[in-house]
């Protein structure tokens, strides 16, 4: 398992006993939009709503697995394994758009009918993050236009949206769409151990991760995280897998958020930004979940 990711669970495991978060009904829930979401074990009762625009299906399923992983990051209990594996928030609500087939592959007119779904009930399960574990080359096309449209529109709404920075590195520009937005947390993968850039801090951008600037010249990503070699849910009955990209990146800081928002409900989202990208270490911009949660004490 990723060190830096155990390091992100602890961390959170005891900012949660010494703030102690709310009731279940109470607490913040993040929205993931993907492939969908398998009701796997470690996932009991934090599932709180489905919404499928590729198959129109009510009840909650997975055919890829990638979208169960992300849950799992963000919310797994570690029932399974006798807590050996959990999520940063677990047992946090979690909502999933599937936006995505079981090939991984998706159109972007059914990703915009899930962001406008959660705009539109975000009040009814208490929608505060939006996870987006995925992402396109960007092509100026009308379409992407609408897509970056719709998920800025969320933002200003007060939904806070977090998007994979993409796997299209090393070159420069290769973030990927809807992580452009100069709006949304934009997040990228670092490691310990691929020399990419700054040999002295010891841990490296990782070859893979999108890197910035954006079309609009924005710097991009906002924050790094691990997120190679991250062990989280499978989509099988008591079953994890390995995986690894800023996919998995990503729902570790929707999950740091949420935790946070449920102990200091009335945070913005632009506060909320603020603070993610003032928690870096001082070498880089390597999350650290220490210095994160000391800014909310």
């Amino acid at each position: 398992m990723n060190q830096e990711y155990r390091r992100i669970v602890q961390t959170a495991a005891m900012y949660a006993r010494s703030h102690k978060p709310p009731p279940m009904h109470r607490l913040p829930c993040t929205a993931i939009v993907d492939t969908g979401i398998f009701p796997h074990m470690d996932l009991a009762g934090s599932i709180t709503g489905f919404y499928d625009p590729v198959g129109h299906r009510s009840s909650a399923y997975d055919d890829n697995g990638h979208g169960t992983h992300i849950a799992g990051i963000i919310s797994g209990n570690g029932q399974s394994l006798d807590g050996r594996y959990t999520g940063i928030f677990p047992g946090s609500p979690i909502f999933c758009v599937k936006a995505l087939n079981e090939n991984g592959n998706g159109k972007i007119t059914d990703f915009i009918d899930g962001i406008e779904f959660l705009i539109k009930n975000r009040t009814k399960y208490h929608i505060r993050i939006i996870n987006i574990s995925l992402g396109a080359e960007y092509d100026n096309s009308p379409e992407q236009k609408s897509l970056l449209d719709c998920v800025e529109h969320a933002w200003d709404l007060g939904l806070i949206v977090c998007a994979a920075a993409g796997n299209n590195g090393p070159k420069q520009g290769s973030i990927t769409i809807p992580g452009i937005s100069r709006k949304i947390i934009t997040i990228g993968t670092y490691d310990d151990y691929i020399p990419v850039q700054n040999e002295s801090s010891g841990k490296h951008l990782v070859n893979y991760s999108g890197r910035g600037p954006t079309p609009e010249c924005i710097l991009k990503p906002d924050i790094l995280c691990p997120g190679s070699n991250i062990m989280s849910l499978n989509n099988h009955p008591r079953s994890y897998r390995i995986k690894s990209g800023t996919s998995m990146s990503t729902p570790m800081i929707a999950a740091v958020i949420s935790l946070v928002l449920s102990i200091f409900p009335d945070l913005t989202p632009k506060e909320i930004k603020k603070a993610v990208k003032l928690s870096h270490d001082s070498q880089n911009l390597h999350f650290d979940s220490r210095h994160f949660f000391r800014y909310f004490n």
